[in-house]
């Protein structure tokens, strides 16, 4: 008798075991199709931001350049390559742009480029045409290392990662002097990041067709 009881017992402890799995499968099941579970913390504007503004595009974006000199040596421009939206909608810029020097003739020279500094990139939102203030401009600063062309003897082709042409910036529209001749030389180039102020030397600029 005592044996057939203990047979009798192993079902139930089964019965048991097997209702627990259920209770926890659903317990598990539930937890994972909760609508209060959140994302990530982390999960960026940058993503929202990109997909409210499409990648702006050669055709939709005009540049311009302003140079100044540091430490009073006109061997040594700086300034920024500044960027406004042409086009009716807004766009986004984000990344390092190449930087070509060009002559008066057109020709590229031939330049290294560099980053400027380790700054995070970030997603710059140009406002659409016509808009004033934050988010009308972007830019991104260049700096070169002992270049000695003369002011208005070379203009630049900026170009973002995943375009297929290049913008132009600055001009060289009436320049008759010494042709710029300085293959080589290093400029840094900074990520693009939003302007939040306009700029506080004059410059001379271009419109990309």
């Amino acid at each position: 008798m005592t044996r057939s009881g203990s047979k009798g017992a192993l079902p139930r402890r089964g019965f048991l075991l097997a209702s627990g799995l259920a209770a926890v499968s659903v317990v598990l099941l539930a937890s994972c199709s909760s609508p209060s579970a959140k994302p990530a913390q982390g999960t960026s504007t940058t993503t929202t931001t990109r997909a409210l503004a499409a990648a702006c595009t050669p055709s939709s974006v005009s540049a311009s350049v302003d140079f100044t000199t540091i430490g009073g040596s006109s061997t040594s421009p700086a300034g920024a390559v500044l960027f406004r939206n042409t086009s009716n909608t807004a766009c986004s810029l984000h990344g390092i742009p190449t930087v070509q020097l060009v002559g008066a003739d057109g020709q590229v020279i031939p330049t290294f480029e560099a980053p400027s500094s380790p700054a995070k990139a970030v997603t710059a939102v140009l406002s659409p045409a016509g808009s004033t203030g934050t988010g009308s401009q972007a830019g991104s600063s260049i700096t070169w290392s002992s270049l000695t062309c003369i002011s208005g003897s070379f203009s630049l082709a900026v170009q973002f990662p995943g375009w297929s042409s290049s913008v132009p910036a600055g001009s060289t529209n009436g320049y008759s002097g010494p042709a710029c001749t300085a293959p080589g030389q290093t400029v840094y180039v900074s990520p693009v990041e939003p302007v939040t102020a306009p700029p506080t030397t004059s410059s001379s600029t271009t419109a990309a067709g």
